[in-house]
């Protein structure tokens, strides 16, 4: 009984780490977009109090107010916060641009 026990098992395995491997997977890779999200979540918000402020010098036109929300926030960012918005975003513009979105939403 042992013996065919080891069998099944020696069958199976292959079996089963194929099923568990895509779901583990899955699991790890929505479970980090929740904490990146989580992470850019308060870094996003510091650039909307930025766009704010920015916002109130009617003077400038819109591609001025990005370049100067851009300047402003690398700035005030610290390099790792500015690290993470790059590795989600692209780049500390494209950051920009969808904190000002997401500011447009609320």
């Amino acid at each position: 009984m042992n013996s065919t026990t080891n069998a099944i098992i020696t069958v199976l395995a292959p079996l089963l780490v194929a099923i568990a491997t895509p779901l583990i997977t899955r699991l790890f890779r929505k479970l980090g977009i929740d904490i990146a999200d989580s992470l850019i979540e308060p870094i996003l918000i510091r650039i909307i109090e930025i766009i704010a402020q920015v916002e109130k010098n009617a003077s400038l036109s819109g591609s001025e107010k990005k370049a100067q929300v851009v300047a402003v926030a690398s700035s005030l960012l610290s390099p790792k916060e500015i690290s993470t918005l790059t590795k989600k975003y692209g780049s500390l513009e494209t950051a920009v641009q969808a904190a000002f979105e997401r500011s447009s939403q609320l």
